[in-house]
């Protein structure tokens, strides 16, 4: 289960908000939002009332179609073949350092 707070925003005409590179949830409650992924040439819409996911391996930029907006952002657990490698190799590193002398 995933115990990462949900955060709200609101953003006005003109405004942008700069999510890390994360999964995350993005839910319209008010507006349009303009969605650009880094790495990704095409931009996406979440029109109010609706949501999308995004397995970001790079930033997301969100704005508005010209009005106000107000939304809310969740992280997902990662579940793509890099975090498992990544959960592997520490394992592995772990299991490692017990076998040596």
């Amino acid at each position: 289960m995933n115990s990462a707070p949900m955060t709200s925003h609101r953003l006005g005409r003109g405004d942008c908000l700069h999510v890390a590179a994360q999964p995350v949830r993005v839910l319209a409650d008010q507006g349009t939002l303009w969605v650009t992924q880094d790495g990704v040439p095409a931009d996406m819409e979440v029109d109010a009332g609706s949501e999308r996911d995004f397995q970001c391996h790079g930033g997301l930029t969100i704005g508005t179609f010209g009005g106000e907006a107000a939304l809310r952002l969740l992280p997902l657990p990662e579940h793509d073949a890099a975090t498992a490698l990544r959960k592997l190799r520490r394992w592995l590193g772990i299991v490692h350092r017990k076998v040596q002398p």
